[in-house]
């Protein structure tokens, strides 16, 4: 399946206003005034480009507080939502990740990688019908939007709903690599059975797709294993000595006699 992973980075945008007067005491004010509102500007977006930087190579604790130290300085600000949500979450902190992807979604709620980000989100998190709403939208924005349209049809899939699944895969895809790709889904709903037939019929459609070949032998082995799980389940219980006596009688029912009051 074509991975649906998370998006790195938005560009910053920051216009400073020039003041205009006929006074003079009104353009030093300006004068005056502009700089400083240009420099803080600058700072702000060369910390934020920092914090990318060390997002991007793996550094998430240092990115983390860096987002945190812009956030104190532009609380309102969607971008560093968004990248400290996906940095919250490649640290295991999945719930305070899916929080700060929703309050940049309300900064800048027709932003693609924002609603992208958080759909996909709230599927690694296990809501996959909030991640449908949010797809949703994401599609009112950009019908071709091939991230949506994938992250969507897993939605879809992980409620059970194979039939919109597959066809919503199939806005992208032709039917081989969309039948794949519900093969995926269904595997991770447990549906192995389910799983095989769709890359099966994958695969005999187009018997050069990879994915799915390998897919279905990986589902072959796992049938294997749980099959010899079984037989040795089976076997281990054939072959126990049986229980010792626990002591435990039936209410009522009569003691047989000992051998002393025979």
């Amino acid at each position: 399946m074509r991975a649906c992973s998370l998006t790195l980075g938005l560009t910053l945008a920051a216009a400073g206003s020039l003041l205009t007067g006929c006074q003079t005491a009104r353009q030093e004010v300006a004068s005056s005034a502009t700089p400083k509102a240009t420099a803080s500007n600058e700072q702000f977006a060369a910390q934020f480009n920092l914090a990318k930087l060390r997002e991007q190579e793996g550094d998430y604790h240092v990115a983390r507080q860096l987002y945190r130290e812009l956030l104190q300085l532009k609380p309102d600000h969607a971008s560093t939502y968004h990248r400290l949500g996906i940095v919250e979450i490649r640290l295991g902190e999945a719930e305070k990740g899916l929080d700060y992807l929703r309050r940049a979604e309300a900064a800048d709620p027709e932003n693609l990688a924002i609603l992208n980000d958080l759909g996909f989100a709230c599927i690694s998190t296990g809501r996959p019908e909030l991640a449908q709403q949010v797809l949703k939208t994401a599609l009112e924005i950009n019908p071709h939007d091939e991230r949506a349209i994938n992250n969507l049809a897993m939605a879809y899939g992980l409620t059970g709903q194979f039939d919109k699944a597959f066809a919503t895969f199939r806005r992208k895809l032709d039917e081989p690599e969309a039948l794949s790709n519900l093969g995926y889904v269904a595997t991770q709903t447990g549906d192995l059975k389910f799983a095989t037939e769709c890359y099966s019929r994958a695969l005999s459609l187009d018997p050069h797709l990879n994915e799915a070949a390998e897919a279905l032998a990986q589902l072959a082995d796992l049938e294997r294993q749980v099959e010899q799980q079984k037989s040795i389940a089976a076997a281990t219980k054939r072959n126990s000595p049986p229980q010792s006596d626990s002591g435990i009688r039936l209410t009522g029912a009569q003691e047989e006699p000992s051998r002393a009051g025979r």
